[in-house]
């Protein structure tokens, strides 16, 4: 359950109130590589897995948006005295949060969004920012990121002129390792479990397996959450 008995919490810690430390789990819902097509079957699996979650203790909810910025469902405590006005029932709102996600997060993609080294550098860059920001919190973290994913190789200036992003992934993946975070990955597709994700899947197997996560395929939202 991702708990153990620990000493008194330090600054930025997470305990509950006997004295159990909570090795917190953020959830982070990829708008920014997700398709018209995905994103409200994720959302909506999203919410139907986060219902039938038993306590919300530990558990923090991020949507990573179009324009690459972290749009706050309910967030880590920056406090001692955020951190302790914590309850884990925010989960049973989760309904109206995700109306409200909708509400602020509803519209058309950027116009560079068809650019897929744009968007594929933007998500590395964004992610980098999340884990050096989660690097702050002493101990284990777990990261479930819900995504159409990147691709492991974009096009480049010609037609014979691929760009092999491997090299920007490893690196990314370091900066998870260092931070002390796994990251469990779950690819969505329009097409289900069985649809075949290319080169954006070796993009979530490689983070995954650099960080001491898991891969899961689509529909698989509620797995990861339960296994990290």
């Amino acid at each position: 359950n991702g708990r153990q008995k620990a000493a008194p919490a330090s600054p930025r810690e997470f305990s509950n109130r006997d004295g159990s430390v909570v090795h917190p789990t953020v959830i982070l819902l990829d708008l920014l590589s997700e398709r018209v097509l995905t994103w409200g079957q994720a959302a909506g699996e999203l919410v139907k897995a986060l219902e039938s979650v038993q306590s919300g203790d530990g558990l923090y909810l991020y949507v990573l948006t179009n324009q690459g910025t972290f749009y706050q469902v309910h967030a880590l405590p920056k406090t001692e005295e955020e951190l302790r006005a914590e309850t884990s029932a925010w989960i049973q709102q989760i309904h109206p949060l995700f109306d409200q996600v909708s509400h602020d997060l509803g519209g058309f993609r950027p116009v560079d969004d068809h650019d897929s080294w744009f968007r594929a550098a933007l998500t590395m860059r964004s992610l980098g920012q999340f884990a050096s920001s989660l690097a702050g919190i002493p101990g284990q973290k777990n990261l479930v990121w819900i995504t159409h994913g990147i691709p492991t190789v974009v096009p480049g200036y010609g037609p014979d002129e691929p760009v092999d992003l491997r090299p920007q992934l490893q690196q990314l993946g370091e900066s998870f390792v260092q931070a002390n975070v796994a990251v469990y990955t779950v690819a969505q597709s329009a097409s289900g479990a069985g649809e075949s994700m290319g080169y954006s899947w070796e993009t979530l197997q490689l983070l995954s397996s650099l960080t001491g996560g898991r891969p899961y395929s689509s529909d698989n939202i509620a797995n990861a959450i339960t296994d990290a």
